[in-house]
């Protein structure tokens, strides 16, 4: 597969499912200090207190993360993105109003599944000023167990444009799309 044709800069939220939407909803933004910028009663979105969207809830019958999203540059044309995506052989289709941020995104599978949406615009929600809690500035690490380490990390580097970190023998791999270390790692696993 060739080079990606456009850069992911860094990582937007994630989609978690968990059966006990209430609970979550509690832990994310009384222990983590996480802001709920919308809600209704099978989903919630919580952003850091800068205005980023970290975590999206929503109900379902085991915990999960089902979806990663992924902000590439303003200037990124999202319909030659969705050309080049199809050219690589993945079906992928735009969504709109998916977050209160993200008011448009191209949306399509990973190889393990997990749906990713890329996003180029995003609108700040209103600040929030409470002080409670841990209060993350950003949502800095993602972790997944898969089964082809190599695959993936294949998928994530010519298609999403992120770059290896670094390697722990062929099992665990550091993936990254912006200045930190890391965004996303990989570990071989069931």
């Amino acid at each position: 597969m060739p080079k990606s044709s456009f850069q992911a800069s860094r990582v937007g939220y994630l989609t978690l499912t968990t059966p006990d939407l209430p609970r979550q909803l509690a832990y994310y933004s009384e222990v983590i200090g996480l802001t709920v910028v919308a809600q209704t009663t099978s989903r919630a979105v919580l952003a850091t207190k800068l205005g980023h969207e970290a975590v999206v809830l929503e109900h379902g019958d085991s915990n999960s993360c089902t979806e990663i999203s992924l902000q590439v540059s303003p200037r990124t044309d999202l319909e030659e993105a969705a050309t080049a995506i199809r050219e690589k052989g993945i079906a992928c289709e735009f969504r709109s109003d998916v977050t209160p941020s993200v008011r448009r995104a191209l949306s399509f599978e990973d190889p393990k599944g997990t749906r990713v949406d890329i996003f180029a615009d995003y609108l700040y929600p209103p600040e929030d000023r409470a002080q409670i809690s841990i209060m993350p500035f950003k949502l800095g690490h993602v972790a997944f167990t898969v089964a082809d380490v190599q695959r993936v990390v294949d998928f994530y580097i010519q298609v999403l444009g992120f770059r290896v970190s670094d390697w722990r023998g062929d099992f665990f791999a550091f993936l990254r799309c912006g200045p930190d270390h890391h965004f996303i790692n990989f570990v071989r696993g069931e």
